[in-house]
């Protein structure tokens, strides 16, 4: 019998560890880069920052820099993304803390264009589609049976909670879509010091 290639292999099981988590952390639905920054903090028992930060013309998306044992930070770029698109670049760079691809030995991994092509970079980026893809198929199935129960309970009750909740989660799907607003953040320090280590 022929063998899956490695990288199908990989996504399939990066699909199912995706899966797990979202049941072991209880994750709401939708649930977004936030809720997964606090439920791996929580079960790491450390603290994750995440900085929006102006990148301009670097090719430079995503930075997750290990400060100390328990303490981490990523940078994620506020300038020319969608929501949706910085979205996935926090779960790409929440999985190298999840994997422990950032740990105090290795301090930092950078997500740039073109990608690295090592193993770690491809289970971040396979694990931020496919964690993104689930967030957002969660969203529209809760809001899809939301609508049913709400058509099928009309009749009984009529005080528009349902839809209430719909419209909302229908709306913060639009809001993903739309290109994010540049934050005013000032560059930080550390990340300017990164981009003259970086070359740009």
């Amino acid at each position: 019998m022929k063998q899956p290639p490695f990288m199908q292999v990989l996504a399939a099981a990066l699909a199912l560890f995706v899966n797990d988590l979202t049941i072991a952390f209880n994750l709401p639905y939708p649930f977004t880069a936030t809720d997964l920054r606090d439920a791996v903090a929580s079960w790491r028992g450390i603290r994750i920052d995440l900085v929006p930060q102006r990148m301009g013309t670097a090719k430079v998306y995503g930075l997750c820099v290990c400060k100390s044992a328990r303490y981490y930070v990523i940078f994620y770029r506020s300038d020319a993304v969608t929501r949706i698109q910085q979205q996935r670049i926090i779960f790409h760079e929440l999985c190298h803390i999840i994997l422990s691809h950032v740990t105090p030995l290795t301090p930092m991994h950078v997500l740039r264009e073109p990608l690295t092509l090592t193993l770690q970079e491809q289970e971040a980026e396979i694990f931020a589609g496919i964690t993104n893809a689930h967030a957002l198929a969660l969203g529209r199935k809760m809001a899809g049976a939301m609508a049913l129960a709400d058509r099928r309970d009309h009749t009984a009750r009529d005080d528009g909670t349902m839809a209430r909740v719909v419209s909302s989660v229908a709306g913060a799907g639009k809001q993903l879509l739309t290109t994010a607003p540049v934050a005013d953040t000032e560059p930080s320090d550390l990340f300017d010091e990164f981009l003259e280590v970086m070359g740009g």
